[in-house]
């Protein structure tokens, strides 16, 4: 059997959450089998695994950090987010191929139109959320800049040494060179150098020393966010950095020095050239090929396997945890069923949860997809999601569409309840697929219809009900057949756990429990406050 192994013990523990490989020994020296040969990019244990496998007639697979990598910077410890892997060299190698320039050269982002979409979703919440590499460093603040109404030119250093320099071909030319041709580029405008994280906390040499600096250069030594830091600057001076790219998503003007992974496709303005990379690309499309398709995540928070949208969406969540905001267990969803959340004694007391509770009255399954609907339901939720922070979500939507809204159209179209379910159905399940991205999301299967047919009411909700002709039993029936459909979607998926109230709620005639109904107010289409809490209190207590 194929072994994935390495001499590098240190490799072994950075990557468990992401491979499983095996330490180098005596016993797998003995078996001269068929290995793959895993070392971390072009340093001891990278040039190491070539050496191998050219020896041994096998594979190798060249390891580096993503480019989301943590919270904190790699040298702390900061547990990581994402992998690369590359069976040709690595991607900061200009000196030979890589898989990402094979990605990048021949993969049809044309007929793929998913992967382009996550690719704008990605780059739009990295912009609104100032994600980066490094996820520590704080905004710079919005009076640091004096030099109001002045284009302002960035210039990025480096760390001596960096490998990305060596095999970048950035070490061709100075920083100082750099510094020079910006300032006779630009000569009206505000000259600024970026010093390396790595450099600001001591733990490595930058690529320029204080003394060779021009006094006129701004030097930016202290560590602050780089989309916060980038957002200020037309243009960009650099050799190989990560925040080249960076720049490039936030739509700066690129000029490189070496040969870094996002040169040479047409978006930078180059002073080398690769003759390997034939092809232009859109700024989406380099983004999708380096981040998404050439990238593996990890949730090490959550502990497992993630994409680029629950990464991002994590750092998000943990950015506002450093800042102690209040964070909620739980945020609760829905129609006004989901009021019972607002029950004391099964939040706090029953489940001894904080749960922050939005309803929209009326919102309904099939017209969360739509942004114009009357309760606005799906643009509410959104907003919602994005200004509390929480741990978890519940939802529960449906029992308008199948106690009345399905039957109420057909009646009035002709259209067949069946359809009318259909597009409930999906509608409320694409939605769900939006929810998982912020959260892992508990559904509740919707509320068995209460109002009975032989019921006279004068409220007015029941007048409006009253109007469809379909029986409980067959509104019953379609309540069910929804949530069973719902359940059977939600299977595939991790973060999407359906809880299944039917069982608990039918009576022997399948129709609901009279211990759920109301026992002041039989014309109440929700279930009795406190019967539905204990019910919740019971199917929830090991899951939130």
């Amino acid at each position: 059997m194929n072994q994935n192994i390495t001499t590098s013990k240190r490799l072994i523990r950075n990557t468990k959450n992401f491979l499983t490989i095996k330490y180098y020994s005596l016993f797998y020296k003995i078996q001269n089998k068929q290995n793959s040969f895993y070392g971390w990019g072009k340093k001891e244990s990278g040039l190491k695994a070539i050496s191998l496998a050219k020896k041994q007639n096998s594979s190798f697979v060249l390891l580096e950090d993503g480019f989301i990598r943590s919270m904190d910077l790699g040298i702390k410890g900061s547990p990581s987010f994402s992998l690369v892997e590359d069976k040709k060299g690595i991607y900061y190698d200009a000196t030979s191929e890589s898989d990402l320039e094979n990605i990048l050269n021949s993969y049809d982002f044309n007929a793929d139109e998913a992967l382009i979409q996550k690719a704008e979703e990605a780059i739009d919440l990295i912009k609104k959320h100032h994600i980066s590499k490094y996820n520590n460093a704080a905004n710079i603040s919005d009076d640091f800049f004096k030099d109001e109404g002045k284009k302002r030119i960035l210039i990025i250093a480096q760390t001596a040494g960096d490998a990305s320099l060596e095999y970048g071909v950035g070490n061709k030319f100075t920083t100082k060179q750099m510094i020079d041709e910006a300032m006779n580029e630009n000569l009206n405008a505000s000259i600024y150098l970026k010093i390396h994280p790595d450099v600001l906390v001591g733990k490595k040499e930058s690529d320029i020393k204080r003394e060779e600096i021009p006094k006129e250069c701004i030097v930016l030594d202290e560590d602050v966010n780089s989309i916060s830091l980038l957002k200020n600057f037309s243009k960009v001076y650099t050799k190989t950095s990560g925040m080249g790219m960076e720049a490039l998503i936030l739509g700066l003007e690129v000029v490189c020095y070496g040969l870094p992974y996002y040169a040479g496709w047409g978006l930078t303005l180059d002073k080398q050239s690769c003759a390997r990379r034939t092809r232009e690309l859109s700024m989406e499309e380099l983004f999708a090929g380096a981040y998404i398709l050439y990238t593996r995540y990890y949730n090490p928070y959550r502990k497992r396997p993630s994409d680029i949208i629950d990464v991002i969406n994590e750092i998000v969540l943990q950015k506002k945890k450093a800042k102690h905001e209040k964070i909620y267990d739980a945020l609760a969803l829905g129609d006004s069923h989901i009021r019972v959340f607002e029950y004391g004694l099964l939040s706090k007391i029953a489940l001894g949860k904080d749960i922050k509770t939005l309803y929209i009255a009326g919102a309904t399954a099939r017209g969360i997809k739509n942004l114009n609907s009357q309760t606005q339901s799906q643009n509410r939720f959104l907003v919602a999601l994005e200004e509390y922070n929480y741990n978890k979500i519940i939802i529960t939507l449906g029992e308008v569409d199948t106690a009345y809204i399905i039957w109420e159209r057909a009646e009035k179209t002709g259209v067949l309840v069946e359809k009318m379910l259909n597009e409930s159905v999906e509608n409320y399940y694409n939605f769900l697929l939006k929810l998982q991205s912020y959260a892992p999301v508990i559904i509740l299967s919707a509320p068995l219809p209460t109002l009975k047919d032989e019921q006279e009411c004068n409220d007015t909700v029941h007048a409006i009900r009253r109007t469809v002709k379909a029986s409980q039993k067959e509104r019953t029936q379609l309540t069910l057949a929804f949530n069973q459909a719902i359940k059977e979607r939600c299977k595939a998926h991790e973060d999407l756990q359906f809880i299944d109230l039917d069982s608990s709620s039918l009576n022997k005639e399948s129709l609901v429990s009279s211990w759920l109904l109301d026992p002041k107010n039989r014309c109440n289409h929700h279930y009795c406050r406190k019967s539905y809490g204990l019910l919740l209190a019971w199917k929830l207590r090991n899951v939130i």
